[in-house]
């Protein structure tokens, strides 16, 4: 276990930040009159206090959206206690959600991610196409656990719904303009219009647009890596004939033209500096070493754990996405009982036109992929959802229960061509090179450069059936409630692999029994506890990347997890404290993993693991002009069996995306204003712990600890032509800190790269709304 000698840096930041904060907040706790604000989360599918749900989930409202810069998936991670949210390596379009340790960090379509993505409800199944603006975002929610005998997909992480804005049916509009450094862009404009026989409407349109942070040397165009052209539409409908009956229909559309970030160059396998590299067999060619690139890389400042701001990648090209996410929601109430009917859709299609992940430009080209005049990175995604729920409670309401059906349908097709891709051979493989010898992989393919495992399709469905009941028995002033749920799944897989002649086809089916149970005690009108165990399972998986048969036939089963959790949800000092506290402990069993059998990538189940962590959320009002919040989260992941290759390495392995501690502190006054409208200053400070990125492969795939600081300054609520106009300055990463974010350690391949976060950004906000 790693020393926490860092964490109190932190702390000692936080308790800055928080003495700061009361001193400036003049009134102090005896003369405040303002209380906190009520939360409303639908986590149990019913509107109810969030001080009220047994569930570990932290809720962000238009206002803390706005605030904090979120607008997609991404902007989630640093805020939440033991979550991370990462964009992944060469793509603007995917990132990977870790909630308690569970991660999956692979944009493959054939693996489903432990964390749960959702669109107002609608689960969207893969981390490819998972970054998108969601126009007129209204809250986020993110739900800690397995969540799967409430609604949904089944997922042992948890899960992270991002839900828009209903039309109101009165006329409306909101214009958002940001301007900023390195080109950065962002115009968002909502149109509400007024209901026309029950019928009511509105239209969002968003353009995004900025210039990354590291140029790009060596492509024949200018370009700048992380730089981003994005537009997006939303329509959305609603129609009330009547009191008993809602329906809403939403419909957007998203474009993404981009350079994606790229990995830069941070370590070489220093036994591979004076390697020959056989570059072709028709005719025999070998480039000496002198010209082996790890050595140029070295020679030329390339290989450097510093963040650089140039790059030289002669293979990067554009990443181009259009993602279509369409929901119907129908809602009938019959009396005490609720009828909803969810359909959902969602396609993706893009490709990515060149991609360079070498670190550079050198004579023999290593970690190219997709060539243009080889099609490319090609990737197609459809999927179709439909639930049927059904929300009831007794007129007492000692009975409540939600119960469904739930049925999932998604095809897939990539072509991931690589090319130039260094393969390192061991003595005696090659006539000649008793010590070893580089082979890159066009010279032993020849063109057209395609291998097995390059193109591949698959066809998945899932289908569910849920029921939760809570009962308030009357008994001990009714302050006690007992829940039960049981969800029952079917999935079942098939995965082709298009470059093998004939076809390679395999398909495999899954089931599971899900059962949860929750006992909850309010001890007073603001005390509640609760002790529940909940357990989950993700469905096993087809190694489509595999290279050979063999490997191809290497599926993997279900991992399954059972979650024992106590929580209390708190408020004091007559409603102006609040705090919400959640212990847990996992046990995580055939859980699965990535490796590398018979030359090819697979998911193994490789063992079991034991997760235990504390989280802690905490809001002080201090007085009507004075905030003050602090959330924490510890985490310990511990493989108690970890088998790969036949060899058991729980000792050794780590697990990755896991930070032990996880820390947020804020504070936001309202500065004393004598003209129109309200000032408001807003500090965030969030510390996040080292983190790996591979459970074995971390020897140079280390995110060091951070400390990122925010700062806000806002005008709002100033009247203008018969609306309201806000101004704010913001800045992120204020203190220009360097961190990496995500890495791959390419193992034998010889190299490691890294994706840095985004340093010091600053812009302006300017709102009107009508």
């Amino acid at each position: 276990m790693k020393s926490n000698h860092r964490c109190p840096a932190f702390l000692r930041l936080s308790q800055s930040l928080s003495l700061a904060a009361l001193l400036a907040g003049n009134a102090g706790l005896a003369s405040a009159a303002a209380v906190l604000e009520e939360v409303v989360v639908t986590a149990e599918r019913r509107e109810e206090n969030l001080q009220e749900t047994p569930i570990a989930v932290t809720a962000f409202n238009e206002q803390t959206l706005l605030d904090l810069g979120i607008h997609d998936l991404k902007g989630v991670g640093d805020f939440v206690p033991n979550v991370r949210v990462v964009a992944l390596n060469s793509t603007a379009v995917s990132a990977a959600a870790t909630i308690r340790g569970l991660a999956s960090a692979e944009p493959s379509l054939a693996q489903d991610p432990k964390v749960g993505f959702y669109l107002d409800g609608v689960y969207l199944s893969k981390n490819t196409g998972s970054v998108f603006d969601v126009v007129d975002l209204e809250r986020v929610e993110v739900l800690r656990g397995p969540q799967g005998t409430l609604y949904g997909k089944n997922t042992t992480g948890g899960a992270i719904n991002l839900i828009s804005k209903k039309p109101s049916g009165e006329l409306g509009f909101k214009q958002q303009l940001t301007g900023g450094d390195r080109g950065r862009f962002r115009s968002s404009s909502v149109l509400d219009l007024p209901a026309w026989q029950g019928l009511s409407a509105k239209l969002g349109y968003v353009v995004i647009q900025h210039d990354g942070f590291i140029e790009n040397t060596g492509s024949s165009r200018p370009q700048r890596l992380g730089e981003v052209d994005n537009e997006a539409w939303r329509l959305a409908l609603r129609w009330q004939p009547g009191d008993d009956f809602t329906a809403d229909f939403s419909y957007q559309q998203a474009s993404t033209k981009a350079a994606p970030q790229a990995g830069q160059l941070t370590a070489v396998e220093s036994s591979y500096l004076d390697l020959p590299v056989v570059t072709s067999f028709s005719p025999f060619t070998v480039v000496p070493p002198a010209d082996n690139p790890f050595r140029q890389a070295l020679a030329s400042g390339a290989v450097s754990e510093d963040r650089l701001g140039q790059l030289a990648l002669d293979n990067q090209g554009y990443e181009r996405y259009d993602i279509v996410d369409a929901a119907l929601h129908l809602s009938w109430q019959l009396g005490a009982v609720e009828l909803r009917s969810i359909t959902g859709y969602h396609d993706l299609d893009g490709d990515l036109i060149g991609n360079d992940q070498d670190g550079g430009t050198w004579s023999v080209p290593f970690g190219h992929f997709a060539l243009p005049q080889y099609q490319g990175n090609r990737k197609a995604h459809t999927a179709w959802s439909q639930e049927l729920q059904l929300i009831a409670s007794s007129a007492d309401e000692r009975w409540q229960s939600v119960s469904g059906l739930y049925y999932f349908a998604e095809e897939a097709e990539e072509l991931h061509n690589r090319w130039d891709l260094l393969i390192y051979l061991p003595g005696g493989a090659l006539p000649g090179f008793d010590g070893g010898v580089l082979v890159n992989q066009n010279a032993l393919l020849g063109p057209p450069p395609t291998g097995l495992g390059e193109e591949y399709s698959v066809d998945n469905t899932s289908w569910a059936a849920y029921s939760q009941v809570t009962w308030t028995p009357p008994v001990l002033d009714d302050r006690l409630g007992l829940t039960l749920g049981l969800r029952y799944t079917e999935d079942e897989k098939e995965a082709v692999i298009l470059d093998a002649t004939p076809h390679w086809e395999q398909s495999a089916s899954w089931s599971n029994w899900n059962p949860t149970a929750t006992v909850t005690y309010r001890f007073s009108d603001d005390i509640n506890g609760y002790a529940k165990v909940a357990t989950g399972y993700n469905a096993g998986s087809h190694p489509v990347r595999a290279g050979n048969e063999e490997a191809f036939a290497l599926t993997a089963d279900e991992e399954n997890l059972i979650d024992y959790e106590v929580g209390l949800k708190s408020e004091w000092l007559q409603r102006r404290l609040r705090v919400n506290v959640a212990a847990f402990l996992y046990d995580y069993d055939d859980l699965q993993v990535n490796d590398f059998v018979s030359g090819a990538t697979v998911l193994l189940n490789a063992g079991q693991a034991t997760i235990q962590g504390l989280e802690l959320e905490s809001t002080l009002q201090v007085s009507d002009a004075l905030v003050l919040g602090l959330d924490y989260g510890y985490l310990t992941f511990d493989y108690d069996e970890f088998v790969v290759g036949g060899q058991d390495i729980a000792d050794s392995a780590r697990a990755p995306f896991a930070p032990e501690h996880t820390a947020h502190a804020w504070a936001q006054w309202r500065l004393p204003f004598s003209g129109p409208g309200a000032l408001r200053l807003r500090l965030d400070a969030t510390y996040t712990d080292e983190y790996i990125f591979s459970p074995t492969l971390y020897r140079n795939g280390t995110a060091d600890e951070r400390t990122l600081v925010d700062a806000r300054l806002s005008w709002s609520d100033i009247p203008l032509a018969g609306g309201a106009l806000a101004l704010a300055v913001w800045g992120r990463n204020v203190t220009n800190e360097a961190y990496r974010e995500f890495g791959t350690d390419f193992g034998t391949l010889g190299f490691t790269t890294n994706v840095y976060g985004d340093l010091a950004t600053w812009g302006v906000d300017l709102i009107f709304e009508y």
